[in-house]
């Protein structure tokens, strides 16, 4: 009995044992194959509708934000107790969420491979989420800034700092494509997705740096109004990036058939590449006990080392900078403390394989194929130079100009000081300056001489600069009751040989069935005269008529009609906006009124073609800003408000192309 009860207690040993073994293997086995978060989207397809990989997704949902983003540097594939899964949930409404260093865009991928694997709902809503976070954290020129909603210091720059906006624009463009991982995605949403990535790449190419006349690189953070290279921390200041460069170049070599804009952007970024590399040095770690951890880091000769470059280099001299703590710039990583010293990442080597590998087969798949291209649109508008004439207050200074070298981004010329100040008219005032180039090379421009004048002012000019004698035009002298001759344009005829001047004149009485819808009693209509001189003029007549109220019209020609964009001015129902009309002929009929196009309260449209679009700008005088729509049929159209710098206080004018002679004259 007694060796039965040892025989039946060690089996129960032995067992325990096993069990416990058995135990420790399983805990093993579950702690070797737990994939840490920066590895998780380094995993096997099948891996992804693992209990493991959905354990993981559900950790995401907790760390979401309540906008739809998520924190940075958050390890999110650890086994989460009950008390810090209650924490997460209480941080849900944390004003954190950002796109720094992976965060937000590298969640959103990981969801989107666990929801195709399982086909679990809640990881696509949580990926939907995301994505509106995304959108919505835009800024209309195209920008994302750090973080959102956060928008204090730096966080609210336009960010390219560690291929965060990169990263962002790449599963964008996944999804817009609708690539296979996105195929869930809404219509809808895939159509924001590609407008999304089609203004980052415009403010890609707005924010390359030009120095001297070239570009070169980006800095890795730029304003988000103005698109300047901005600091962020302390230590790191305006520059010209050696790091991020790289990952925009990338990013751009990935777009098919592109712009000669992009591949001038490409080009010249890598020829900076070219002209910043070092040589002749490496960095290497240096064993020192006197130092906090041992160790230093120093830049050592060597002529055999691979190239390096900086991380940032000074903007006008291309020289290598290092900073500290203390925000002082200095030249030699050897100055600045040993806690920034090692503990930044002051050279990279990420650009030499773009340079001996990348960049190469990128030249040879599209260069051949886009260079009759590039080179016939590079000749027209890739170098060309906008003038945009304007006024300021309330005219009584003159004409003012800023330029602009693609439409979008606009400065003001001579320190905004008058080109031309009037002295013509009973209110001596130049407003609403429209400037054309007639075919003789001479500059015709005319403007509003007064609130209630009948007269509008005329000069004339070779170079922008010295001008002829002002004249007042007596356009509607023959109308006594005239009360107004607003916002004069001029458009040269071809098939006729002459040029119509054209205003907004109310006659009292005179359309009385619309009396009542403008602002203190006016109720224009459109009139015009035509010269071939300037010296003797035809009859003033009613050039446009559409029934109702209208001022501040403008005149294009595409194809072989005329488009007359003007501004719907009834106050009662308020429209203020603008809208068009066609003619086959310059002098019209012009019918087929158009919808509004833009939104309300807004005037002063003028219009210029700028390669395959047309940009039609407006004064948004209510908001005391400018803005602008953009169309290739003059049908279609996108509002790019958004994409526009105007200088401060820019008023009512009009656009043309000018040489570069005129530009550097005017750049006095």
């Amino acid at each position: 009995m007694a060796k039965t009860s040892r025989q039946g207690c060690l089996r129960s040993q032995v067992l325990l044992v096993i069990i416990s073994l058995c135990f420790t293997a399983s805990t093993i086995v579950t702690q070797t194959t737990r994939v840490a978060w920066r590895d998780c989207l380094n995993q096997k397809a099948e891996w992804y509708g693992s209990a493991e990989a959905v354990r993981i997704a559900d950790n995401l949902l907790l760390f979401q934000r309540g906008i739809g983003g998520w924190q940075k540097n958050v390890e999110m594939a650890k086994l989460l107790s009950a008390a810090e899964k209650a924490d997460a949930t209480d941080q849900k409404e944390q004003n954190d969420a950002t796109i720094d260093n992976g965060a937000t865009y590298t969640q959103m991928i990981y969801l989107a491979r666990v929801f195709n694997a399982t086909r679990q709902e809640r990881f696509k809503e949580a990926f939907i989420k995301g994505l509106d976070y995304l959108l919505k954290a835009q800024y209309a020129n195209g920008g994302w800034p750090q973080y959102y909603p956060r928008l204090t210091g730096y966080y609210k720059h336009i960010t390219f700092n560690d291929d965060a906006m990169v990263g962002v624009m790449s599963l964008l463009r996944e999804i817009a494509r609708k690539q296979s991982a996105y195929v869930f995605v809404d219509d809808a949403r895939r159509s924001r997705s590609e407008q999304a990535v089609s203004k980052g790449i415009e403010c890609i190419l707005k924010s390359q740096i030009i120095v001297s006349g070239k570009r070169t690189a980006w800095c890795a953070q730029h304003d988000e109004v103005t698109l300047a290279p901005a600091d962020a921390r302390a230590y790191e200041k305006i520059s010209l990036s050696g790091g991020e460069t790289v990952g925009i170049i990338r990013f751009l070599m990935t777009i098919d058939r592109p712009s000669p804009r992009v591949v001038e952007a490409i080009q010249s970024a890598i020829v900076w590449l070219e002209q910043v590399k070092l040589t002749g040095i490496k960095v290497v770690e240096k064993q020192d006990s006197s130092l906090p951890n041992g160790l230093d880091r120093v830049v050592v000769q060597d002529s055999q080392a691979e190239p390096l470059w900086a991380r940032f280099y000074e903007i006008g001299t291309n020289r290598p900078i290092f900073c500290g703590r203390d925000g002082v710039i200095k030249y030699s990583l050897a100055e600045i403390e040993h806690e920034r010293r090692t503990g930044y990442r002051w050279y990279v080597n990420s650009p030499a394989k773009l340079l001996i590998q990348d960049y190469p087969a990128w030249q040879k798949k599209w260069a051949a194929s886009l260079k009759t291209e590039q080179r016939a649109e590079a000749t027209s508008d890739d170098q060309a130079y906008y003038l945009f004439t304007s006024f300021r207050g309330n005219g009584q200074d003159g004409l003012h100009f800023a330029m602009s070298r693609d439409g979008y981004r606009w400065t003001i010329l001579d320190q905004d000081r008058s080109y031309l100040k009037p002295v013509v008219g009973k209110g001596q005032l130049m407003r609403d300056p429209c400037l054309v180039q007639g075919p003789d090379g001479t500059f015709h421009m005319v403007w509003t001489t007064g609130w209630y004048d009948q007269t509008i002012g005329y000069s004339s000019s070779k170079d922008l600069i010295h001008w002829s004698e002002q004249q007042a035009l007596p356009v509607m002298a023959h109308e006594p009751t005239a009360r107004n001759a607003w916002a004069p344009e001029l458009f040269y005829d071809e098939a006729k040989k002459q040029w119509l001047i054209f205003w907004a004149t109310t006659i009292p009485g005179k359309f009385p069935e619309t009396d009542n819808t403008g602002n203190n009693a006016l109720n224009h209509r459109i009139y015009y005269v035509t010269t071939k001189d300037f010296k003797t003029f035809s009859a003033a007549k009613l050039f446009f008529d559409p029934g109702f109220n209208v001022i501040d019209a403008t005149l294009i020609k595409a194809g072989q009609k005329h488009y007359l964009i003007f501004k719907d001015e009834r106050q009662n129902p308020v429209k203020k906006n603008l809208r068009l009309a066609v003619a086959e002929s310059a002098e019209g009929p012009y019918q087929q009124v158009s919808e509004a196009f833009t939104k309300d309260w807004v005037e002063g449209p003028t219009a210029i073609k700028i390669g395959d679009e047309w940009l039609v700008y407006f004064d948004e005088y209510r908001d005391h800003h400018y803005g602008a729509v953009k169309s290739k049929d003059l049908k279609q159209w996108q509002d790019i408000s958004g994409e526009m710098i105007f200088p401060k206080d820019h008023r009512h004018g009009s656009v043309l192309k000018i040489t570069k002679a005129l530009a550097e004259g005017l750049s006095r």
